[in-house]
């Protein structure tokens, strides 16, 4: 893999890790809604599509292929969790805007950052 296929998710994991920052910075000044509650759920998996186009050992066969088992991941860590993490512990609760938010990410996750997809031998 060339430099340049790299460079959008790097600055995909840079930029999330930025805004994690800042939220994490204003939040106590943030009101009540579903930027103060679910902006990390949304940059979960924005990182993740990032995190796997920069691994070079994960190639997949074609972009519908790697849509697919990015969304699978994406729903399992959702309902991994919103629903069966707050039933394991008291601490955790479910939420059902942080799953819609999991959900976006992948969605901009996937339309901001789409390498052509490589043959697999």
């Amino acid at each position: 893999m060339s430099r340049a296929p790299r460079v959008a998710p790097l600055a995909a994991l840079a930029n999330c890790f930025a805004v994690y920052v800042i939220y994490h910075t204003l939040r106590p000044r943030l009101e009540d809604g579903l930027l103060r509650a679910s902006l990390p759920s949304l940059l979960l998996p924005i990182a993740m599509v990032a995190t796997v186009d920069l691994t070079p050992q994960i190639r997949f066969r074609s972009a519908k292929s790697r849509a697919m088992i990015l969304t699978a991941m994406t729903a399992a860590a959702a309902l991994w969790f919103e629903a069966v993490v707050p039933q394991l512990t008291n601490s955790s609760t479910g939420d059902w805007r942080d799953a819609a938010a999991m959900m976006a990410g992948l969605v901009i996750g996937l339309l901001v950052l789409r390498p052509k997809a490589a043959p697999v031998d």
